[in-house]
């Protein structure tokens, strides 16, 4: 009995720590080979010029894609695909807090379709949705 009992108390404080609350399984602590950054607001059509909205945001995950709150790396976005020569304006090396970056200052200067390229230090980057800058 007492056996048994160990072995239900090791089985409850395992899944305890495994979730974070939405049932996706949580790793720690953070390596390059499992850590990602992804986009967690995309950026939206815009016109030319103008100040991408809402402000796009970046999340330093793991492997299962859950943001890790913990960490406070500086994150880069760039543009990935779009128009030769066009560039992306604004502040582009934030520092994640809570695991999070926000770019609110980001606007593109030519038209077309575009997505973005966000990396952070060694770990796997990330790659937005296509979206439109409109003359």
């Amino acid at each position: 009995m007492i056996q048994r009992t160990i072995g239900v108390i090791a089985l409850l404080v395992l899944f305890a720590g495994c979730d974070d609350g939405t049932g996706r399984v949580v790793t720690s602590p953070l390596s390059s080979s499992t850590a990602k950054v992804g986009f967690v607001v995309q950026p939206s059509t815009v016109t030319v010029g103008a100040t991408i909205t809402p402000a796009v945001q970046v999340a330093v995950q793991n492997a299962a894609g859950v943001t890790v709150g913990s960490t406070t790396p500086n994150v880069t976005v760039a543009i990935l695909s779009g128009p030769a020569g066009a560039k992306l304006n604004g502040i582009t090396t934030r520092a994640a807090v809570n695991g999070v970056a926000t770019f609110n200052d980001l606007s593109i200067d030519k038209t077309g379709g575009f997505t973005l390229t966000a990396t952070s230090g060694n770990l796997a980057a990330g790659t937005s949705s296509a979206f439109s800058v409109n003359p």
